[in-house]
């Protein structure tokens, strides 16, 4: 009876180890930002490729929740590196070395005009002004890109800040 006991307080601790450990790798790191939409790119989808063209603040990933980046356009070399990276299965915007600090203008340069989308998805009307309200702005001045993920999120640029996690169109 001990003995049964044992091997099944054994099998749930190693069930709940390899859980911990599952949700580490897959935990969000990056929130890139690629030439018209982001990016959730998860720990374990990373191309960490050669760490020296990497930049310094990217070496590590967080922790704590994604970290807000960009992606540089690669040229030249690059450009060939990128497209054999593609062929493996990596994205620009999951490679390292094609990071680079958040540009917020950048994005709001590449955002819609969210009053566009109201236009568009009116089942949503009342629940994006209402979080565009609780951002404090209003649909004439915010905007929005798409989030490449699963559920087909939103985000929404005001200001040239991003607040993320707008999901309620798809």
């Amino acid at each position: 009876m001990l003995r049964d006991l044992v091997v099944i307080g054994t099998l749930q601790v190693c069930a709940l180890a390899y859980g911990l450990h599952t949700v580490f790798v897959a935990r969000p790191v990056a929130l890139v930002l690629e030439i018209d939409r982001f990016r959730v790119v998860a720990a374990n989808d990373v191309y960490e490729g050669d760490p020296s063209h990497v930049v310094p603040e990217f070496r590590s990933m967080p922790l704590l929740g994604p970290r807000l980046v960009s992606v540089r356009k690669p040229e030249g070399k690059e450009a060939e590196r990128a497209v054999d990276l593609m062929f493996k299965g990596y994205d620009v915007g999951q490679c390292q070395q094609y990071w680079e600090l958040y540009d917020p203008t950048a994005a709001v340069s590449k955002a819609r005009k969210l009053e566009l989308l109201v236009d568009r998805k009116k089942e949503f009307r009342a629940d994006i002004e209402s979080r565009v309200k609780a951002m404090g702005g209003n649909l004439g001045s915010s905007y929005y890109m798409p989030k490449k993920s699963p559920a087909g999120m939103l985000l929404i640029c005001k200001d040239q800040t991003v607040s993320p996690y707008l999901c309620c169109a798809s």
